[in-house]
């Protein structure tokens, strides 16, 4: 369910795209590319940050806007599946109230950064939140 948020992330908002992920049973780490107007081209519209299912809109920008939506979503399908296919309920949230960022600014922080992301799992054990 997480892996189909994560994708849907990047059909909704058409201005970022994807690198390395991994889903861990307590955490995601994902590299998420964050394009210019220019290189969308004039005829391109980015995808709006509508709460659901509300319709709020919400104020966020940039990064925030696109973690705030995977949570939200996510979230909710969650909450359903506790109510109608008796999924382990969570307490208080499923997610934490923030998120860790880091700007990659050359490609050997890239490199380095997609090789912790591929062997995240491998390192599992080593995670002090691991149960």
């Amino acid at each position: 369910m997480i892996d189909a948020w994560w994708k849907r992330l990047f059909e909704k908002f058409v201005n970022i795209s994807t690198d390395e992920y991994v889903i861990m049973p307590n955490h995601i780490h994902g590299i998420i590319e964050i394009k210019n107007n220019q290189q969308l081209g004039e005829n391109m519209q980015l995808g709006e940050n509508v709460v659901s299912p509300l319709r709020i809109q919400n104020r966020y920008d940039g990064l925030g806007q696109y973690i705030s939506w995977f949570k939200r979503m996510s979230t909710n399908e969650y909450i359903r599946n506790v109510k109608q296919n008796n999924w382990q309920p969570f307490e208080k949230r499923l997610w934490q109230k923030n998120y860790y960022e880091h700007i990659i600014r050359n490609e050997q922080s890239l490199q380095n950064i997609r090789t912790y992301i591929i062997n995240n799992p491998a390192n599992r054990e080593k995670d002090e939140l691991y149960n």
